[in-house]
């Protein structure tokens, strides 16, 4: 949070140079990683489970929760030479 104070002070000083850009985008960049990490692939995570687990009710076949990034993997496999 630190660089972000400092170039808040500095963009009241006058117009921004290619320094204070750079760490204000540096900055951006960390903060949105952080709220993906905590945020985002936690509530996706959620819903792959959820929507497994109805899957699952519904009797799908091969359908099962899990949470195996092996047994997530989409196949695009399609014999469409037929």
């Amino acid at each position: 949070m630190r660089p972000m104070f400092e170039a808040r002070q500095l963009v009241n000083m006058g117009a921004p140079d290619k320094l204070l850009t750079q760490m204000m985008n540096d900055a951006y960049c960390r903060d949105l990683q952080r709220f993906d990490k905590e945020r985002v692939v936690l509530a996706w995570d959620a819903l792959i489970q959820k929507q497994q687990a109805a899957l699952e009710t519904l009797g799908v076949p091969t359908m099962f929760g899990t949470t195996s990034q092996a047994d997530c993997q989409v196949s695009t496999y399609c014999n469409c030479d037929r």
